[in-house]
């Protein structure tokens, strides 16, 4: 027997934002050893110049943000890697109506609805902070060197800027989306399992 309808979209739902939960905690722990990695290949580069300091800076800029949230990300981790892994099992087990998935779904919901929530805030500062910092530095390594002086390298570094700042803020954006749709996703589908008719689908057949 195999789920269908509005359960189904529900639990390929869930294992959509499982994925993204997962990868998401994880991202913000891998991000800052991998901008620490290219700061130490920066540092090491022999013969270093104006853009390759500002650079520099940049990087070291962006990892100050990380560290000063390193509990939130740390919570973002350890919490979205096994509430993804719940959510994707969950999902999994629903198309095929497993009856224990029905109940680990609702908790795997839950924990996203609860992380999500409780770690919204600090999220969108923290990609906010990192949005301002890229915009920043990229402007500042444009307009170093013997060329930077000259209009039409400043017209260029200008509409590279708002380029840069544009795509920062809609970064943003994304993040914020991102949140409220996981966040309303992981509500309707908590409701929507304990609906009893969603819940009458995972009984067994009566005998015949």
């Amino acid at each position: 027997m195999r789920s269908s309808g509005w359960l189904t979209a529900f639990a390929i739902t869930a294992i959509a934002i499982g994925a993204l939960e997962i990868v998401g905690g994880l991202a913000n722990v891998v991000a800052p050893r991998l901008l620490e990695f290219q700061a130490n290949l920066f540092r090491d580069l022999p013969g270093a110049n104006p853009a390759t300091e500002a650079q520099l800076q940049m990087q070291q800029a962006m990892i100050a943000v990380y560290r000063s949230n390193s509990a939130l990300c740390m919570v973002n981790a350890l919490g979205g890697t096994p509430v993804g892994a719940l959510l994707i099992v969950g999902g999994i087990g629903c198309l095929a109506l497993r009856r224990w998935s029905r109940w680990l779904l609702l908790a795997a919901f839950t924990g996203a609805l609860v992380l999500d929530l409780g770690t919204a805030r600090g999220m969108v500062q923290m990609h906010r902070e990192l949005a301002q910092v890229n915009a920043d530095y990229f402007e500042r390594t444009l307009q170093v060197g013997e060329l930077a002086n000259k209009p039409e390298v400043q017209k260029v570094t200008r509409a590279m800027g708002s380029f840069v700042r544009g795509t920062s803020s809609l970064t943003l954006v994304g993040v914020l989306g991102m949140i409220v749709v996981t966040a309303l996703a992981s509500a309707a589908g908590t409701i929507f399992l304990l609906h009893p008719r969603t819940r009458a689908r995972f009984q067994p057949p009566p005998p015949s």
